[in-house]
Formats: structure tokens, sequence, C-alpha cells
């Protein structure tokens, strides 16, 4: 009777243990799929040319992508378990984007924006921001998912531009020279105040109407042969001289000179036109 008890102890014994090296290979099995799937979706947010950041509720850390360490020039250590806005938002645009967050963690919308960081070697950029609150699967807000791009570079450029074209626009509207800007329709875009002491037309006149509005046939005809050559081959980087007539506000003929030069895409294509004009010294054929 002890020996069948004995052996039905054993064989139990024998099955807890079968269950449970079957529970602990099952769970290992379920440990490496985990782990590949978080190797497979960090490899995939690594590819990616954004920065991508997952934030918790208290707004720290929980993953960033290989782009997000390469803007931020920070180390994975430098970054996860932190809070993002205290460790790397400019000091005086903090409150404002914990405000963001706030939002995004209590009413679970969305929030496009612009702020600066400050990067571990006190390097300064721009970035453009894309927030999304993150749910859980029973819908509830548990964090944020952050993308950015650094944009530094391009409105540095952009302001530059716009400086420039500020600069050349104060240069254009005080010379005395008219200065005309046509697209590849030879249609005005630009006219400045000079064009006013040649024809007696304000630039209004001009924006929108057509290189024909202004010009008889016969000196159309005559214009469009001188820039046939150019704006079949391409640009030279040289002005043409072209003398011709233009008409007034009285459509009275007035004897210019125009340096035109044709405008040419990245591609080559003819996409425009731009033109000094001045009047010149007309003599009759009685005072030949």
């Amino acid at each position: 009777m002890l020996e069948n008890r004995v052996s039905e102890r054993t064989a139990e014994l024998e099955r807890a243990n079968e269950l449970l090296k079957k529970e602990i290979t099952e769970r290992k099995n379920a440990e490496e799929r985990i782990l590949e799937e978080n190797t497979k979706a960090q490899n995939y947010l690594d590819v990616a040319g954004v920065l991508i950041i997952v934030l918790d509720e208290n707004q720290n850390c929980t993953l960033i992508n290989k782009k997000g360490l390469e803007i931020l020039e920070c180390t994975s250590e430098d970054i996860i378990g932190k809070n993002l806005i205290d460790y790397f938002i400019l000091e005086s645009e903090r409150k404002d984007v914990h405000d963001r967050c706030y939002t995004l963690l209590n009413d679970g919308c969305e929030i496009n924006c612009e702020s600066h960081i400050v990067t571990p070697t006190g390097k300064k950029k721009l970035i453009k921001w894309i927030n999304a609150s993150t749910k859980d699967q029973n819908g509830n807000i548990h964090g944020i998912i952050v993308l950015g791009q650094d944009i530094t570079e391009q409105r540095r450029i952009e302001n530059e531009l716009k400086e420039n074209e500020q600069k050349y626009r104060l240069l254009a509207d005080n010379t005395l020279d008219s200065i005309w800007k046509m697209d590849k329709n030879l249609v005005f875009t630009y006219a400045n105040p000079a064009t006013n002491l040649i024809t007696d037309l304000e630039t209004e006149d001009f924006i929108g109407t057509r290189l024909q509005d202004h010009f008889h046939e016969s000196e159309m005809k005559k214009m469009m042969e001188i820039m046939s050559y150019s704006i079949k081959h391409g640009s030279d980087a040289k002005f043409t001289k072209i003398e011709t007539f233009i008409y007034d506000k009285k459509r009275n003929l007035i004897p210019i000179e125009i340096y035109a030069k044709m405008l040419f895409d990245e591609n080559g294509d003819f996409c425009g036109l731009q033109r000094t004009t001045r009047k010149r010294i007309h003599f009759s054929d009685s005072q030949k």
C-alpha cells in the first residue's frame, strides 16, 4: 500500500515537473518572441528619417530611435528615463511645452508646433514637432508619441532668402531704372516704381498684364527674334540689349533700351525673364 502511494506521489511530481518545464519553455519562447518583435520594431524606428520618442505620463522618455539620438546628440543613457522637456528643451520655452504635454495627456489630441532644443554640447536647434497621445487597450491615455524634424538649417536659409529679397526689393524700389520680371508666359510678375518714370503707368498697371500689351506688334516680333536664340539654347548668364519702343499711359511710343536676362530652372527649361529698362535718346530722321 505504501509503495503504491509513493509511486502515485512520484508520478504526480513527475507530471508537475513536466508541466513546469513546459511552462518555462513556453514563457521563454514568448519572451524570445517579444524580444524579437521589440528588436524588429526598434529596427523599423531606426531607419526612420525623423526623431521618434515615446514619453510616459510623466513626460519621461521610454523609447527613442537612432535619428532621435543623432538630433539630440546624445546616447540612450542620456535620455531614457529622463524628462525630455527639462533636459533638452530651451529653458525659456519649457513652460509652453509642458502646457502642451498636459493638454495631450488630458484631452487625447494631436498638436503640431515648433520649439528649440539645446544639446548636451550646447548646440541650439529648431525642431518641428508632431505630438499625439497614446492609449492602452482600454482607451486610457498613458503617454505621448513625439515625431520631430530638425529644421534649423531650413529656417536659416528661409530667413537669408527673405533678408536678401528685402534687400533686393529695397534696391529695386529705389533705383531710377525700371526693373521688370516676367514668368515663362511673358506675364509681368513684378515692376518697380521707376517704371512710372518711363511710362506714367503704376506698378499695378503692369502686374498680371502681358508683354505684348505694352509693345507694338512689330516691336514684339523684333524682341522675340532677339530672345529666341537664348530661349532655345539656354542661359549663358549674359544680358541681351534690346532697343525698342514701349507704350506709355496715353499709348505714345517711348524709346527705351532693355537689358534682358532669360531665366532657366534647374532642368534648363525657360521659366521667365528679368529686364532692366531705361529711356534712350531717340533722334528723328531730321535730327540725324
